[in-house]
């Protein structure tokens, strides 16, 4: 990843077996900014593969920026280089070189065959594609209408009419007990 990306961008480069980042990309991988929106791109696969459920979790909640040396701290890329993208290109590909000329590859080529004709593997896809499906129906037919306003808002480049409430602690009201 040479620059930075939102949730669909991050999804798709995460489907790649590996993936490296370069130095200062800022990643937005949750959708909830889209009036909750669910998501999809296979996330409830591709991220608890990754870091498991507990921090996807997280992260997806949190709707805050996450650096690329924070993704590789914690699992979700392979690794963080560059400070330029031509750096990044010139690193990267040196890598993959050493990688595909190394006894590591043979044995990483053979693993993802295993896994990928498995019917554990296709049943764990179907089984995440039905879920992210059911749940995103809620989000365009459902009766919470902040999807369609935000969907708007994000097409039209319309800027937020408020700070939200997630970024703007300071508006949060405290309940005395």
């Amino acid at each position: 990843m040479q620059g930075n990306a939102g949730a669909g961008g991050v999804f798709l480069a995460l489907t790649c077996d590996l993936v490296f980042a370069r130095e200062g990309v800022v990643l937005n991988p949750h959708y909830k900014n889209i009036g909750n929106l669910y998501g999809s791109e296979f996330w409830t696969y591709t991220l608890p593969k990754r870091v498991g459920w507990e921090k996807g979790k997280e992260i997806m909640e949190n709707r805050l920026p996450i650096s690329s040396k924070y993704a590789f701290g914690v699992g979700l890329i392979e690794g963080v280089f560059g400070k330029t993208p031509a750096e990044f290109r010139k690193i990267l590909k040196r890598k993959l070189k050493e990688f595909v000329n190394s006894a590591e590859y043979e044995r990483f080529i053979k693993e993802k065959v295993k896994e990928r004709t498995s019917p554990k593997w296709e049943e764990t896809i179907k089984k995440a594609r039905e879920h992210e499906l059911e749940r995103m129906k809620l989000n365009f037919y459902g009766f919470d209408t902040s999807y369609h306003i935000a969907r708007y808002y994000f097409v039209y480049r319309k800027p937020h009419f408020r700070t939200p409430p997630y970024l703007a602690k300071h508006r949060r009201r405290v309940r005395i007990s």
